[in-house]
């Protein structure tokens, strides 16, 4: 019996090491030419939603190695993030909403970044007073790319927790305002 349990515990021992290899912070810069990021989710208890950053990349690689969990939203919360660190980005109206998770990372200036969202497809049911339904929603990853420039400070914001549109923008502060100027983003391929 013991044989037996042994083997088929071995798929998960298997499933769990690979799931902890990829549970990895986004590497930071800590030195050189640097910019700053703030990336905001949607907050939700029911389900995954979570953005991870892949530096110094040009396309997207297919196993999704080489990058780093930034803000997460996770039922079980194992996941490592940088869910709630400040490097003093200066904040937005935004950046206070509750129901959000935010986190704040340095960048390498002059170098290509990736960032993903990840929404997979699920149901969450809602009970009023008598009556039940369940809403079911397909998944969807969004990617963006750019090359952040030197002591720039940006914020990603996916609004939505039922999608997955962005909003990219250079945070500039003028006269005690903070200014958010949407910014070009680059086409993100996945790696051959």
């Amino acid at each position: 019996m013991k044989k037996i349990l042994l083997v088929l515990n071995i798929p998960l021992m298997l499933l769990g090491c690979a799931a902890i290899k990829n549970n990895v912070t986004f590497p930071e810069p800590k030195d050189g030419e640097r910019a700053r990021i703030r990336v905001i989710i949607p907050k939700v208890f029911n389900d995954y939603r979570g953005s991870t950053g892949y530096p110094n990349s040009q396309c997207l690689p297919k196993n999704l190695s080489g990058g780093g969990h930034i803000a997460s939203s996770y039922l079980f919360g194992f996941e490592k993030n940088l869910n709630g660190q400040k490097i003093g980005i200066p904040t937005t109206t935004f950046s206070e909403k509750k129901g959000f998770v935010a986190a704040e990372a340095y960048l390498s200036a002059n170098r290509p970044v990736i960032f993903t969202f990840l929404m997979p497809a699920g149901a969450s049911t809602m009970s009023t007073g008598t009556t039940s339904y369940t809403r079911y929603y397909q998944g969807c990853m969004a990617k963006v790319g750019f090359t952040p420039r030197v002591n720039a400070d940006y914020e990603l914001i996916f609004p939505s927790s039922g999608s997955c549109q962005f909003e990219l923008s250079r945070l500039i502060v003028d006269k005690d305002t903070v200014l958010a100027r949407p910014i070009t983003t680059d086409d993100v391929r996945d790696c051959d």
